[in-house]
């Protein structure tokens, strides 16, 4: 994801085949900013975790996980101790459209069923570029593992982990 273009700069007509690419990226989390996404999954109804990751050159929104309906709020989970400064390694995703089973967005209620980063930043007050794609959730690597090896990306979340990551089915 190094550059200002991105992934769909080397492959605009083909974006299809960037969809699930693991790439690496490096900013600032923006965890005042997260949408919940409704969803439903094998762990039953939730959401998504969408936070926003300002980069040096834009801003990229990272699917950090589900959470059940009783951790929709933030303040209902465990804080991120972790530094908002982050590298991810993480899969590539396109954003997602409407349907006849998936509603449009109603971003004036803060009621969100589709992952689009340009709606979600422009509903944030996001300033900037704003990738066109958002990265998906992977467990967080183990300390001695390296970056890009198998184990980086597949390192079992803790079982208290809020958001819960790693259920990207691919």
């Amino acid at each position: 994801a190094a550059g200002p273009a991105g992934p769909e700069a080397q492959d605009p007509d083909g974006a299809t085949r960037l969809e699930y690419l693991r790439v690496r990226v490096h900013g600032r989390l923006r965890h005042d900013l997260e949408i919940p996404v409704y969803a439903s999954t094998e762990r039953g109804p939730g959401y998504w975790i969408m936070t926003p990751l300002q980069t040096a050159t834009r801003t990229i929104w990272i699917n950090r996980g589900f959470v059940d309906n009783a951790h929709r709020d933030r303040s209902t989970r465990p804080a991120d101790t972790g530094t908002p400064e982050r590298s991810l390694v993480r899969l590539l995703r396109l954003p997602q459209r409407g349907g006849l089973f998936l509603p449009g967005n109603v971003a004036t209620q803060d009621r969100w069923y589709r992952r689009d980063p340009q709606e979600m930043a422009a509903a944030r007050g996001l300033a900037g570029p704003v990738a066109p794609w958002f990265i998906g959730a992977q467990p967080e690597a183990a300390p001695d593992a390296a970056p890009d090896t198998p184990d980086a990306a597949g390192a079992a979340p803790a079982a208290d982990a809020m958001p819960i990551p790693g259920m990207t089915v691919v």
